[in-house]
Order: C-alpha cells, then sequence, then structure tokens
C-alpha cells in the first residue's frame, strides 16, 4: 500500500494533482489532503500532473504488508516570472515527489 500527502501550499492550492501509478490514473488530491493506495507487490512507478506541471517519475516496489509514504508540492516560487522561466527550462517539470519513509505492518 501506498499513503500519498499532498503539502498544503498556497501555490496551485485550487488545482487538483493526478496520481498516476503505472501511467494510469488512479486518484486526484486536493490542496493537504492525503490519501491511500492499495498496489499489488512488485515494481511500479509513481508520478503526479496538474494542468501545467509533472513531477519526476519515481519507481518504487512493493511488498506484502508494507507501506510506502509520499509527499508531494508545488516546487516554484509564487511570481509568474519564476513559473514560466521554470516551464521553459524544465519543461513541464514543477511538481516536487519525494519517498518518505517504509515500513511493514
Amino acid at each position: 500500500m501506498i499513503k500519498i500527502k499532498r503539502l498544503a501550499d498556497k501555490i496551485d492550492y485550487n488545482v487538483p494533482y493526478k496520481v498516476c501509478i503505472d501511467g494510469r490514473v488512479v486518484m486526484e488530491l486536493t490542496n493537504g489532503e492525503m490519501r491511500d493506495y492499495e498496489t499489488v507487490e512488485g515494481e511500479h512507478t509513481i508520478q503526479i500532473e496538474s494542468d501545467s506541471f509533472v513531477s519526476e517519475e519515481v519507481k518504487f516496489t512493493s511488498y506484502d504488508g508494507q507501506i510506502i509514504e509520499f509527499e508531494c508540492k508545488p516546487d516554484h516560487s509564487t511570481s509568474n516570472f519564476s513559473k514560466v522561466a521554470r516551464k521553459l527550462l524544465l519543461g513541464k517539470l514543477g511538481i516536487s515527489l519525494e519517498k518518505k519513509n517504509d515500513f511493514y505492518l
């Protein structure tokens, strides 16, 4: 199972983030929301998307009885100039996705 938390932020607060597991949208997260998703045992990828930005794709391995925690948040400043410059320089990257913990029950 994975737990994914979208950290509350002033940036993109009204834009839902789509959580993609293995290239398929499985849920949406609102600002400050945390949700669970059951995965099958094996190798997977996770990526976060919004209307304008995406995160890096993160690979992870899921085992039976394991819980993996991820956090995501906007990875840009509040200025519109900075958003535009970041999009031009980095393509669509602009969401931070990080694996925080994994543990077994």
